[in-house]
């Protein structure tokens, strides 16, 4: 099952039996096995789940920041000052996103079930907020 298809939560028809494989289910000696079947209790691709939920984020949390920033400084702004303004917000929340997609993908990665994709969501989310906080408060402390 490919990554896209588990977001969309399609099944893809089974494999058939590998060249080599007998009935019982034990390959033969000379026959590659193949991948290795992940286990199915527990989630697949963890992180690139927890990646896509911060990838959408940080895309709707700069551009939100990014419109209301410029549209504040652009009427008595300078080029510098508006590319400083620019780099500051696409920088703000850059590590905030990383690292709240790998904590949420080791998390989801040790769970003994499998998560969907908006419960990894659901468990990012307040990660990234917390992040931001954090960040925030050692901004104005300086």
């Amino acid at each position: 099952m490919s990554f896209l298809s588990e977001l969309r939560n399609v099944q893809e028809p089974p494999q058939p039996l590998a060249h080599g494989t007998s009935p019982s289910g034990t390959p033969d000696a000379t026959v590659d096995q193949g991948p290795v079947v992940a286990d199915p209790l527990r989630t697949r691709h963890p992180y690139a789940k927890a990646f896509a939920c911060a990838g959408v984020t940080y895309l709707v949390a700069t551009g939100v920041v990014l419109a209301v920033v410029l549209y504040r400084l652009v009427p008595q702004a300078t080029s510098p000052q508006l590319g400083d303004a620019t780099a500051g917000v696409l920088l703000l929340f850059a590590l905030p996103s990383i690292a709240s997609a790998l904590l949420t993908g080791f998390l989801v990665s040790r769970a003994t079930h499998a998560w969907p994709v908006w419960r990894i969501a659901l468990l990012f989310l307040p990660m990234f907020c917390a992040a931001i906080a954090v960040q925030m408060i050692g901004v104005v402390s300086d």
